[in-house]
């Protein structure tokens, strides 16, 4: 099956799921208080407070087999040289928590981390409690926090999740530019177009 229609598979999939419900934080909100600490692929266990840098935080929830996040790891990867530059910290966190015995264990990150070049944080978010806690229900979906950790951008990397050429509009890297320059972020939410966070049922 080609990427393309697998793609539109997923899409197609999440929607019959209903998982739109989940509603995310919205902009101007306090980032939701961590009180547990996740186990990064390191082996150190962090919080977000943690990785946070002078600038404040970028929050990316993705996954080790979604499509998506497939489709946008070299953007992933640039971001992280990007966030340094900026003096932001980054934080990558998988919340798939019913896929644990599957693609998302602890050891897939840390073999798809080495594949990927990804040389920031890459956590494991145990029960989806952060994603919870966020109110985020796909990969990739961003959270980017200013110093005071505010909520300052919700959404998307960019405007065309198929083509790093067809991108348009770059509209986490401009919001990240105006976070450390201390101006007005022009675009601060927008849709997220990806795979559905496999959480597990509760009871």
């Amino acid at each position: 099956m080609k990427k393309s229609t697998l793609w539109i598979f997923v899409l197609i999939l999440q929607s019959s799921l209903g998982f739109g419900q989940i509603k995310p934080i919205r902009v101007g909100a306090t980032m939701p208080k961590q009180t547990e600490k996740m186990l990064d692929i390191s082996g150190k266990e962090i919080n977000l407070q943690g990785a946070s840098k002078g600038n404040g935080i970028l929050v990316i929830f993705i996954s080790n087999a979604c499509v998506q996040v497939d489709q946008y790891e070299n953007r992933i990867t640039n971001l992280i040289d990007f966030s340094n530059k900026l003096n932001i910290g980054m934080l990558l966190i998988n919340s798939n928590e019913a896929a644990r015995k599957k693609e998302e264990s602890i050891q897939q990150m840390q073999a798809y981390a080495i594949d990927k070049r990804i040389n920031c944080y890459y956590a494991l978010d145990t029960s989806s409690a952060v994603a919870n806690a966020f109110g985020a229900s796909k990969t990739p979906e961003c959270f980017l926090f200013d110093k005071q950790y505010n909520l300052i951008y919700h959404g998307a990397i960019d405007d065309n999740a198929m083509s790093v050429s067809a991108v348009s509009i770059n509209y986490l890297t401009e919001a990240m530019t105006a976070l450390a320059s201390g101006k007005a972020i022009q675009t601060n939410e927008t849709k997220v177009v990806g795979c559905r966070i496999m959480r597990k049922p509760k009871g």
